[in-house]
């Protein structure tokens, strides 16, 4: 489990713990370097954790709008810390992925901080730290 916020309370966390569903243990782990909520968290090839994106702050308690971020951070099991990899080229909300390679995250859709929805995707390198748009053809 990875950040997140409670509507009524607000602010997004950077806490982690790890929860194992064979012996229902909670473990609490290092925290994010940046708090977030409505990321998009893949397990990566290699058994880490890649967090992406997501609401970083709510601009008035109880709302739904706040600053997004473009960072991505990686979650080394082993040491149990958490490390900025790299940014998007959008910074999204609510978006979708999929690892399309050992390296290659395929990112799409979300939404901007103040709720547009997004048609835009791009395909993130966790090696090299960076995106390449795909030029989508139709907004919808």
């Amino acid at each position: 489990l990875t950040g997140g916020s409670m509507f009524t309370f607000g602010q997004p966390t950077r806490k982690c713990e790890i929860v194992y569903a064979c012996c229902p243990v909670v473990t609490v782990t290092g925290d994010m370097v940046y708090p977030r909520s409505e990321h998009l968290l893949l397990t990566a090839p290699d058994s880490n954790v890649i967090a992406i994106n997501g609401m970083t702050a709510i601009t008035d308690e109880g709302s739904f709008y706040g600053p997004v971020t473009n960072t991505v951070e990686r979650y080394n099991r082993t040491t149990g810390t958490w490390s900025v990899i790299g940014t998007t080229l959008v910074a999204r909300r609510q978006g979708q992925g999929v690892f399309i390679s050992d390296n290659e995250i395929f990112i799409v859709g979300g939404r901007l901080a103040n709720l547009s929805t997004l048609s835009s995707a791009e395909i993130f390198n966790t090696t090299t730290g960076t995106s390449t748009d795909l030029k989508l053809p139709i907004n919808r």
